[in-house]
């Protein structure tokens, strides 16, 4: 029988590395999306729609980045970010 090898110290943190980019990353794109989506509601008024929106996304990023990183268990925090992806990028697409 064949003895696998110990796994190298630098794995957890290479995994808590990866998450967390990757969690930030989405999160950036919920937040950009859900400020475009704001523009997209009121074509007259994009530059109020893009005023308006930069705060709450601002607010709503590190929010994001804590439920996508540190929820629970990381896979039901990358769903719930996943999720509400979709839902922003289906709301930006159909209005």
């Amino acid at each position: 029988m064949r003895r696998s090898s110990p796994p190298a110290p630098a794995d957890p943190i290479l995994r808590w590395l990866c998450r967390s980019v990757f969690a930030s990353a989405i999160a950036y794109f919920i937040a950009f999306g859900l400020v475009q989506t704001m523009v997209r509601w009121s074509p007259t008024h994009a530059r109020d729609a893009a005023l308006a929106g930069q705060p709450i996304a601002i607010a709503m990023l590190p929010l994001l980045i804590l439920v996508g990183f540190a929820w629970q268990s990381h896979q039901r925090g990358m769903m719930l970010l996943g999720l509400l992806g979709g839902i922003v990028g289906l709301t930006g697409w159909i209005l």
